[in-house]
């Protein structure tokens, strides 16, 4: 009896050993998220570890969708490899609060969701007034997320005073810099998540520092000047060093605090120091656009407490500038000028309504002013880009109206099916096209819609290739003459990405650089055909009836098929049908 009382004992004491190698524990955080409104919140989410079989659950309400369920996964297996930890001693249960949302659903959780699983485990806590947002990848590191604005601005609304977040381009960098200055909210970029966890895991300590810098953007050394005899070079050399002259102005207004303040006007100082420098080297639309960038950011920061006022204000000023804007007839020496000033008063036009839009959804304003101030200075761009009135030969911008429709189709055919990295930029483009079109803007039509076409085959070539391969086929872009103006502009800029990558070796920079030298001979191709429909005497506008639906460049050739084929057929099977009726009918009551 004493013995099978001693196996017992011995028995129930390795049984609590096999569970006691589970820690139970509870972990939560208020995890930034942006609602179907578009403005950020937070939530309370929280994870359950108990004794178990490796069991991954799910509490309910709220509904859990099937990408937080994924994510919810992966972060449970990269927490428990990080922690040296065996999943099949632990069930690991995913708790969202109910009062916060009635459903959740995206990835943009899953380095919190790994954080407080890795919390748990090793016993450490969080800091009760730090967030985080960021995928969690299968080795650990943390990945983009969108809407970081507005989640950093909910955090920071809701006393959030460190937040986390995966590495960041340009221009979300900007909104965040504004953000966590009004706020005085640390914002600390991570690579991984054991780098979150060392920031996170500070037992109480909060000597943190943000850690947003920019880094230069250095002339390439191998980048040679090219000569600056092309048609109207003029026009990007004046709009480039008059916006390298406004931000100029702009940093002279900046009084610098902290080592981060030095670092974003060092930045801003060499961008455009850039500018001028490409400028003067012949790449014209290069170092136009370094200005325009660098000045549109710089207006941005200088205004540390935009409002709904301030971004009402500024959609009034962009809206008298385009409205101030004239159709002007095509002229034999300047039409591709006419056509990039139109460019751009359609993209000022269909960013005001973006912004419109935005504005009255929601309470948030960084990311709709830094917009409404692209709008503001492509208005300003188009009216440089307008000549003055001379002597030449005008030309009727009617004629491309076929051309117009025909280059829609196509890039709707080029983009259906389509998903790849910068998609929405060629979705985008397109719909301008229509836009333009429905305007009678047949040349910002033709371009815009060329953009989605070649950009979209570029891409799609690009990652078909192998990379000896693509820089081969950028190389012959590059050695391919052209001899319009945009289309010269374009391939210059190509040549200017392809030195970055010559010194970087970085694939992006290469992407780019084909990405624009076959825009380029798109341009260039297109130009000539917009050329030739101009000098055609013969021309007989028979396209009047031709109309673009916003949302399909081919609506209008289905509905022609519905109403002169398929409703007649309709119409004489009904009448076939009800002659049968009547003959069935009358020969049955007979």
């Amino acid at each position: 009896m004493v013995n099978i009382l001693k196996r017992f004992i011995l028995l129930l004491f390795l049984f609590s050993n096999v569970y006691g190698l589970c820690v139970e524990a509870d972990r939560e955080i208020l995890a930034p998220a942006v609602g179907n409104n578009g403005v950020g919140e937070l939530i309370k989410i929280g994870v359950r570890l108990s004794g178990g079989s490796g069991d991954i659950l799910f509490s309910i309400p709220p509904y859990i969708g099937v990408f937080t369920q994924s994510s919810f996964i992966t972060a449970t297996k990269v927490a428990f490899v990080i922690a040296r930890k065996d999943l099949n001693d632990c069930d690991v249960t995913l708790e969202v609060d109910p009062a916060y949302t009635d459903t959740i659903d995206g990835p943009s959780g899953g380095a919190a969701l790994t954080l407080m699983i890795l919390s748990a485990l090793q016993n450490k806590t969080i800091k009760n007034n730090l967030s985080i947002t960021g995928t969690i990848e299968e080795n650990g590191d943390v990945g983009q997320v969108g809407g970081i604005s507005e989640k950093l601005e909910a955090a920071a609304l809701s006393g959030i005073r460190v937040f986390l977040l995966p590495k960041q381009d340009r221009d979300t960098k900007l909104a965040v810099f504004i953000i966590k200055n009004k706020y005085n909210v640390t914002v600390i970029e991570v690579n991984n998540i054991i780098e979150a966890g060392n920031i996170a895991f500070l037992n109480g300590k909060s000597e943190v520092e943000s850690n947003l810098f920019l880094e230069k953007n250095n002339l390439p050394k191998n980048l040679t000047p090219i000569n600056r005899e092309q048609p109207n070079p003029d026009a990007l050399y004046r709009i480039g060093k008059n916006f390298t002259m406004k931000g100029e102005f702009y940093i002279n207004e900046f009084n610098p605090e902290s080592e981060e303040d030095k670092n974003f006007l060092d930045f801003f100082k060499n961008e455009l120091d850039l500018a001028n420098e490409l400028l003067d080297m012949g790449y014209l639309y290069s170092g136009a656009n370094t200005a325009f960038l660098a000045t549109v950011d710089l207006e941005f920061l200088k205004e540390e407490n935009p409002t709904i006022e301030k971004i009402n204000s500024t959609i009034n000023e962009v809206s008298i500038c385009v409205s101030s804007i004239p159709k002007r007839n095509f002229t034999e020496e300047h039409f591709e000028l006419e056509i990039g000033s139109e460019l751009r008063k359609n993209w000022a036009l269909k960013k005001l309504n973006e912004v419109n839009d935005t504005v009255s959804k929601q309470t948030r304003v960084f990311s709709p002013y830094h917009e409404v101030l692209f709008a503001k200075a492509w208005c300003g761009i188009s009216k440089s880009l307008q000549s003055s009135e001379d002597s030449s030969r005008e030309l009727q911008e009617g004629k491309l109206k076929a051309l117009a429709f025909d280059k829609i189709e196509q890039a709707e055919r080029s983009l259906k099916n389509k998903s790849f990295a910068g998609m929405e930029d060629l979705t985008w483009h397109l719909e301008t096209a229509k836009q333009a079109y429905n305007k009678g803007d047949y040349g910002a039509a033709i371009y815009d819609s060329s953009y989605s076409i070649a950009i979209a085959r570029a891409t799609e070539e690009f990652g078909n290739s192998e990379p000896f391969r693509a820089k081969q086929m950028t190389e012959n872009l590059l050695n391919t003459q052209t001899k319009h103006f945009w289309a010269g502009a374009f391939k210059a800029h190509s040549r200017y990405y392809y030195a970055r990558y010559s010194e970087s070796n970085d694939p992006f920079e290469l992407l780019v650089a084909y990405r624009l030298a076959t825009y380029s001979l798109e341009l260039d191709n297109v130009t000539e055909k917009i050329r030739e429909e101009l000098h055609n005497d013969g021309y007989s506008n028979n396209t009047e009836s031709i109309q673009i639906n916003q949302t399909s460049a081919q609506t209008q050739g289905k509905q022609n098929y519905v109403e002169q084929i398929i409703f007649p057929a309709i119409l004489v099977m009904l009448v076939i049908n009800l002659i049968l009726q009547l003959y069935w009918i009358n020969h049955r009551n007979k």
